[in-house]
């Protein structure tokens, strides 16, 4: 028999087993927007002896069931499975919990684990079958990873994957914090959105799904908690938001947003961070021992940096072993030019007007490496379930088949709850400021997945293995960020990765994955909503923490047209890279030499407005009426001013008419890279880009 708790405008029907089949906004749409009833309302997986996976679904069990006004909790007692030879009772107690708040639908749940098992992960919510949010058209998906992607008819997307008998057919998953950025999921049409929001304040690892089915246009969103819950313990699930509403996605993303700043520490950034034009990142020793810029040649690279528009050289592979190469041993190159001579064109560099990073690892431990044989290397390495160390391989060849495929460096991960790991990486804070730079840049500790240590020796947090990487690297990010300000106020501290539990610790973000999918896709999303495509989506970050300092990531030694747009048009610091000796050739011989001009006129465009673009805020669309929806239009606001950024990222030309900033605004100045304008034109030209300010 089903059940339902209805509170205007929400009503929500589960069955017998606990699973919700049910699900209306009537500010939304009529009827129900799931399709089909997920399989099942949970599931757990569990370690019970040398069998390390035990699936537990409770397909045909039916729970006990207490129904309040506006609330449901379904209990079981014990939780049956089968262990691949008998159908099997084992003591845990669960309770599932959903409670109406407002236009929300909050699901949290208590485990209980009296058996001799340990519960490894926790599936829960698990909302589905969903074809459409009450519209008849296919919701998009948007997806926090690092700065956010949207698929456009995500469950033909989903459908159309290639049938597989492993792990997860027809699904698409991403951890966080790690390639995911954010704690939450969202589909929408652009009339409705549903989100599906976590509020966990531990932090636990998270695996947000969206699973579908071969040949079938359904989409089921879940949570998977990474719990790691030892015998005799209990735990308490953190709250799943599910949130169904009229309009596009901003709302439910500053939602989120306002949940998620109380657990990020507030800093003040260096100012030449906030003004901080572009990074410009040099390798200038590779792994393998080649090496390409002596530190006498600072002041050159600096120069060509301001030729492209960047104010700050990034050096990677500046140390004596190279790039991806020894670490945490490293030491100034004797052959690049040793310490007075780094410290002397740092200096340069700096009373040019320039600023200089020095980079830092402070994830990977080389295997080789002394620390690792004869040091605390081994011991505090990050332990996997079968008691070994976690491995990274990197390989950093450009033109050896041999080293290519036989050469790949192995790296252990460190666990960064050990206190003898952030002991060593604040000495080696210190020894950077030694040598003079304005900041250090320590890399993938901004966000890279959040390996699980099972060595009990380290001192995780609530003595938890999946706590150990969260909890321990937001103490090490806390300790860094605190010991430059020691330092030096104006000392920046930077990492590698976008994430919101971690960027709020960074002066600065290196980032992944921040580029420009294909010409005119955010166009053809308008005019095309049933066609499948990944659609790079940077306002999903961008909206949500709008202050936080982000480069674009660039593996070229140029920075193309769209990527100059781009960066301006979504608040990134535009960022490239020389890492071989061909990016040196073609950047010494101005191989890029019109995209290296036309990124100079962005840069002095960006400079031009930096009171909005630099020091103001993104708030996306917000601050403006009406556009054109073919055309990318962003809008930055710093008290009573505003710049509005408008690309047109197509091969077409598009009216600017009906282009209105909301009301209260009044345009004060406008341009384009090739100089001023007097007002704003009837259209929009083909890959143009336009930049408006307006006072109030």
């Amino acid at each position: 028999m089903n059940v339902t708790i209805a509170s205007n405008p929400i009503k929500a029907t589960f069955d017998a087993y606990g699973r919700l089949v049910d699900f209306i906004n009537t500010n939304c749409a009529k009827g129900s927007i799931l399709a089909e009833a997920p399989k099942t309302p949970f599931r757990m997986t569990i370690e019970l002896g040398e069998n390390k996976e035990v699936t537990i679904r409770q397909d045909a069990v039916k729970p006990k069931v207490c129904k309040q006004s506006n609330a449901i909790e379904f209990t079981y007692e014990t939780l049956e499975f089968f262990d691949g030879q008998h159908q099997l009772t084992i003591p845990i107690r669960l309770s599932l919990k959903a409670t109406i708040v407002n236009d929300t639908l909050v699901f949290d749940a208590a485990i209980a684990n009296g058996s001799q098992a340990r519960i490894l992960d926790f599936t829960y919510p698990v909302i589905g079958k969903i074809a459409d949010l009450g519209t008849g058209l296919p919701p998009a998906l948007l997806m926090p990873s690092q700065a956010g992607f949207r698929i456009q008819n995500a469950p033909a997307w989903l459908a159309g994957m290639r049938e597989h008998r492993e792990n997860s057919p027809n699904t698409a998953t991403h951890v966080y914090p790690g390639e995911a950025s954010m704690q939450w999921q969202a589909l929408t049409d652009d009339q409705n959105s549903l989100f599906l929001t976590a509020h966990d304040s531990d932090f636990y690892p998270n695996e947000i799904t969206q699973r579908g089915e071969a040949n079938r246009n359904f989409i089921t969103l879940e949570f998977t908690r990474i719990i790691c819950l030892e015998p005799g313990r209990n735990f308490t699930s953190p709250e799943a938001v599910l949130h169904f509403y009229k309009g596009d996605w901003h709302k439910g993303a500053k939602n989120y947003a306002n949940w998620m700043n109380q657990h990020r520490p507030p800093h003040v950034k260096p100012d030449w961070i906030r003004k901080m034009a572009g990074y410009f990142l040099v390798i200038n020793k590779q792994q393998y021992g080649y090496e390409m810029w002596p530190y006498h040649t600072l002041p050159k690279l600096y120069e060509l940096a301001k030729a492209h528009g960047c104010d700050t050289l990034g050096l990677f592979g500046w140390y004596h072993s190279g790039h991806d190469n020894q670490y945490p041993d490293l030491e100034v190159s004797p052959t690049l030019g040793g310490t007075q001579t780094l410290k002397d064109n740092i200096k340069k560099v700096q009373d040019e007007g320039g600023h200089v990073t020095l980079y830092y690892q402070g994830h990977l431990i080389d295997e080789t490496s002394d620390y690792f044989r004869n040091k605390d290397g081994k011991r505090i390495c990050a332990k996997n379930i079968w008691g070994n160390p976690y491995v990274e391989f990197y390989n950093k060849s450009h033109q050896s088949d041999f080293l290519k495929n036989f050469s790949r460096k192995m790296f252990a991960i460190a666990c960064p709850s050990t206190p003898e790991w952030r002991d060593l990486m604040l000495r080696r804070q210190d020894w950077l400021a030694k040598l003079g730079p304005d900041g250090c840049l320590y890399d993938q500790i901004g966000g890279i997945i959040p390996y699980v240590c099972f060595d009990k020796s380290h001192g995780h947090k609530q003595d938890n293995p999946a706590l150990s990487n969260t909890g321990g690297r937001r103490q090490l990010l806390n300790s860094l960020q605190a010991h430059a300000k020691h330092i030096n106020p104006n000392f920046a501290f930077m990492s590698e990765h976008i994430n919101d539990l971690y960027s709020g610790y960074l002066d600065a973000v290196h980032a992944i994955g921040v580029a420009p999918s294909a010409p005119g896709d955010f166009a053809d999303a308008h005019d095309n909503p049933h066609s499948v495509r990944r659609i790079n989506y940077p306002a999903l970050f961008r909206y949500c923490f709008p202050n936080d300092v982000i480069t674009t990531r660039n593996p070229n030694p140029h920075i193309s047209t769209r990527l100059s747009n781009y960066a301006l048009a979504f608040g990134f610091r535009p960022e490239m890279e020389i890492r071989y000796q061909a990016d040196c050739d073609d950047v010494l011989n101005d191989k890029y030499q019109q995209t290296r001009e036309y990124a100079l006129k962005i840069a002095s465009l960006r400079q031009q407005f930096a009171n909005e673009l630099l020091l103001g805020t993104f708030v996306d669309n917000d601050e403006i009426a009406s556009c054109d929806p073919h055309i990318i239009a962003t809008s930055f606001v710093n008290q009573n001013t505003m710049a509005v950024v408008l690309w047109n990222d197509t091969p077409n030309q598009y009216p600017l008419d009906n282009f209105k900033a909301k009301e209260g605004w009044t345009v004060d100045a406008i341009a384009t890279s090739d100089g001023p304008l007097d007002k704003l034109p009837a259209a929009i030209e083909p890959w143009q880009l336009i930049v408006a300010r307006y006072t109030r």
